[in-house]
């Protein structure tokens, strides 16, 4: 009787931590990336592509400089996004110091490279059915690679 007992309390013991295991956790933030790659462009043929990057709340963003001589042209490089006066600001690290690389309005944008002499922002538009532009899943492939070497 006593063995009966014993056993019938080892298996509710037991039937009882499965059903505690099987608990729903917390599901992880869910990762994101837009379905398209925005495109920004100066008339001296530098071309910007952003690409909203990683879980919604985190806030980053991949941008690719191509078109300028510059360490970041060909390269994906992640910011932090937040809300400003502008509307959106795209910030990063350069040297261990906060930098402030891009803010985005609704119609256009100011571009802030770092490792310049020039102060002066360069004014960004945005270009629509741009031919060759990079998917997201390109640009995604490209920073993984890049985080390789």
């Amino acid at each position: 009787m006593k063995q009966c007992i014993v056993v019938a309390v080892f298996f509710l013991a037991l039937s009882m931590g499965c059903a505690t295991s099987s608990q729903p956790k917390a599901a992880p933030p869910a990762w994101e990336m837009e379905k398209q790659v925005t495109h920004l462009a100066s008339v001296s043929g530098l071309s910007l592509h952003l690409l909203r990057w990683g879980a919604v709340e985190q806030q980053e963003a991949l941008l690719l400089l191509r078109g300028v001589d510059h360490p970041w042209a060909d390269k994906v490089v992640v910011h932090q996004v937040k809300p400003c006066r502008h509307g959106k600001c795209y910030s990063t690290e350069v040297n261990g110091r906060p930098w402030t690389t891009l803010l985005l309005g609704k119609e256009s944008a100011e571009l802030y490279l770092p490792f310049l002499e020039e102060d002066s922002p360069l004014r960004l538009s945005y270009v629509t059915d741009t031919p060759g532009l990079p998917v997201p899943e390109d640009l995604a492939k490209m920073f993984e690679s890049q985080q390789r070497e």
